[in-house]
């Protein structure tokens, strides 16, 4: 029997009439949210969608979503890519796009928010991009994160017609771009910025009706010092030694930017710590499970992003049971303070 919704808001610290927004601070262009130093965050459970491999269809998608929602996730999630090599078929050859299905999503929830993880910014064309970005947020009713990355795929971005080498100055221009426009009421907008095309008298609208809130994605220091600018950063599959060391850092240049980890859970009879690919992964029985989701949040994580095994059959069920069986056993909050 699955755990009624409104349990799990409960426990959690979530609201379920639509997702909670306060102010940020508007100078230096900050995205930062104003938390008070005795704010407690509510943690993040988010659910990897089933947009790429095996299991990618209408049907699955729609089951998986909808069980999110009912047993109170806080977000669902696609993953990006569009043209990969060959090497990486195996893994991301079947993908759906993720800002289309980010659409298909927000048409059949109401509450979930709703983000890629990460949209890989560098390679695509940047006004289009943009007018994706907040078509989502307005179809959604303000539902959308922004969780950003400069991508790593050396031969996607030569199909793409781009290079590696612009990648960062490319994702910084971008995000100067999302700053513009979250700071300015609708109309046409003059942009240039170091390796993107200049924009002169380019009219775009609609505008968020409220702030996006704004993640980082991936695991350098370089990735950490980027995200302590916005709301969260985005680490995927990490050491927990790493993960500690990571938001030492981050907590060290802003302590209210939150830490959100992309990580594969495996229930399982056996323990297992990495997955298939090398990374980081959380595998065993349900109490194992939340014993090692334990010590990442004592590391100061404030959430995560689960991969339940995407790619196999019976994706809702085992949403319906990491409810059950894991999420109350997780700590309720993580506390962020002012630096």
């Amino acid at each position: 029997m699955s755990m009624p919704s409104s349990w799990f808001a409960y426990a959690s610290g979530v609201v379920l009439d639509g997702p909670k927004r306060t102010p940020r601070d508007s100078d230096a262009g900050s995205h930062l949210r104003e938390i008070e130093a005795s704010d407690m965050v509510p943690l993040h459970i988010g659910l990897i969608a089933p947009n790429f491999g095996p299991e990618l269809s209408p049907d699955v998608l729609r089951e998986t979503a909808v069980a999110a929602e009912e047993v109170g996730f806080d977000s669902v999630w696609t993953t990006d890519h569009i043209a990969v090599p060959d090497e990486m078929a195996s893994v991301y050859g079947h993908i759906s796009e993720a800002l289309v299905t980010l659409g298909y999503l927000a048409g059949i929830t109401n509450r979930l928010r709703l983000g890629v993880s990460a949209l890989i910014v560098p390679p695509r064309e940047p006004l289009l991009l943009l007018k994706q970005v907040l078509s989502v947020d307005l179809l959604s009713a303000g539902r959308s994160i922004l969780c950003v990355a400069p991508g790593w795929t050396e031969r996607e971005f030569k199909n793409l017609g781009h290079s590696l080498r612009q990648r960062g100055r490319r994702l910084e221009g971008w995000l100067q771009l999302v700053d513009l426009i979250q700071s300015s009421p609708a109309g046409p907008i003059d942009f240039e910025a170091a390796d993107l095309a200049s924009i002169h008298d380019a009219w775009i609208s609609p505008r968020p009706a409220r702030r996006l809130e704004v993640w980082v994605a991936g695991n350098s220091e370089h990735a950490v010092r980027r995200a302590s600018r916005y709301d969260a950063w985005h680490p995927v599959g990490r050491p927990l030694s790493e993960i500690r060391e990571r938001i030492e850092l981050l907590r060290s240049l802003n302590a209210r930017t939150k830490a959100v980890l992309r990580l594969k859970v495996t229930f399982q009879d056996s323990a297992s710590e990495v997955d298939e690919r090398g990374q980081t992964a959380v595998g065993g029985p349900a109490q194992l499970i939340v014993e090692r989701l334990n010590h990442f949040l004592e590391a100061g994580c404030t959430g995560f992003l689960l991969d339940l095994d995407h790619d196999k059959p019976g994706l809702a069920e085992r949403v319906h049971r990491f409810a059950e069986e894991v999420r109350p056993h997780l700590k309720i909050s993580s506390l962020l303070t002012h630096p």
